[in-house]
């Protein structure tokens, strides 16, 4: 959907079914947060494409990991779930957390969180030894 701040009007009249505001809205329970997150995650582990180019330095290396962050800012009527810093900057803001294994192209961690959360908070994600097993998280 291309709305900046989407209602819930403006989502019924998206999706083009016989549908009120009111039953769109109670269909938006935990459960279906959860697979909508599930649903970013495949996306995202199928959009990612293993490197092409392997550079000879890193052959020595079995993984190689690159993490970073995106984050943008959301309706200010979502504050209270995903805070931004206030002030000059957005009152909500959303961010995600993403690590990548370069040699095998695969996502090994992710995370969807407050924009107010720095990302330093996942630095102790580097050594985790999960993120070895070249699973998605």
């Amino acid at each position: 959907m291309s709305m900046v701040h989407p209602s819930l009007s403006g989502m019924v009249e998206a999706v083009r079914v016989n549908i009120s505001r009111v039953a769109l809205h109670l269909r938006f329970t935990a459960q279906a947060a959860e697979f909508c997150l599930a649903c970013l995650k495949k996306v995202l582990e199928y959009s990612v494409r293993p490197a092409r180019i392997t550079p000879s330095a890193l052959d020595v290396f079995k993984r190689v990991h690159i993490f970073d962050s995106s984050s943008w800012d959301i309706n200010p009527g979502l504050k209270h779930v995903l805070p931004g810093s206030g002030g000059g900057a957005s009152d909500a803001n959303c961010k995600l957390q993403a690590g990548y294994e370069y040699k095998s192209g695969s996502l090994v961690f992710f995370a969807v969180t407050e924009g107010i959360k720095p990302d330093q908070a996942y630095s102790n994600r580097l050594l985790d030894p999960r993120l070895h097993e070249d699973k998605f998280r």
